[in-house]
């Protein structure tokens, strides 16, 4: 920033402390008068540095939460009751690299996707919408998930799902896991773009997810697809301002 240049190229101290306090959120890329994507360098800088190294605890816990959050809602009554008790709490916020102070989120009794498989289709006779849940509306925020199919259907939709979970891959961005990210934004992309391409619109409730399939799928795979999902994902509130 003040214009001297510093040793060790990625690994470079100086490099990780500018960087320490990037949240990965893009606020900037939008509201910065340069549009300059601090979060995007911020990835590529931890996947130079780690690349077939040792990472730091936060990037296996936190960067893999979805994989862990899956495995967990399996017997996420016990998961909740080792996070409610106070050693095992502890032991968690550390392995994660989290401050002891914080609080943690408790798992849903039922992933949402379950919720939506079993549930009785409603065939409102309107459009169709597909709603793509995210990983912490699928396996924490569930009652999200549930309010946003009564909304889309009280308006006329015909609310679809996807026939299995599909993850963009955020946490492995955001922690630099650049390839197993390409991997999984990839297969997020493959299931999503068949109804993009039959004019479906895809309705994501997360902002940050639907930011990546906005902007980081695109630059992370070589595949048209990615271009064309982009630009047929929506927030709950974009699509009801554009129904009639």
């Amino acid at each position: 920033i003040d214009g001297r240049l510093v040793k060790g190229g990625w690994r470079a101290p100086e490099v990780h402390e500018a960087l320490d306090l990037c949240l990965s959120c893009k606020g900037c890329a939008s509201d910065c008068p340069t549009g300059t994507d601090m979060a995007t360098y911020k990835s590529e800088v931890l996947h130079q540095s780690y690349k077939g190294r040792l990472r730091p605890r936060s990037h296996y816990i936190l960067g893999r939460l979805p994989m862990w959050a899956r495995l967990s809602s399996r017997i996420a009554w016990l998961a909740n009751l080792g996070l409610s008790t106070p050693g095992v709490r502890s032991v968690a916020r550390w392995a994660a690299g989290v401050d002891q102070r914080r609080s943690l989120p408790t798992f849903a009794r039922g992933s949402f996707s379950r919720w939506a498989r079993r549930r009785p289709a409603v065939d409102a006779g309107g459009p169709r919408v597909l709603l793509w849940a995210d990983s912490f509306t699928d396996f924490f925020s569930t009652d999200s998930g549930k309010s946003a199919v009564n909304v889309l259907e009280a308006a006329g939709y015909r609310v679809e799902f996807l026939a299995r979970s599909a993850c963009c891959g955020l946490t492995w961005i955001t922690t630099g896991q650049l390839d197993k990210a390409r991997e999984i934004v990839g297969e997020a992309v493959a299931q999503l773009h068949p109804y993009v391409a039959e004019g479906v619109p895809v309705v994501g409730l997360e902002p940050s997810c639907l930011a990546v399939l906005r902007s980081d799928a695109v630059e992370l795979l070589d595949d048209s697809r990615a271009v064309e999902v982009a630009q047929g994902v929506f927030t709950l509130a974009e699509l009801l301002r554009r129904t009639e």
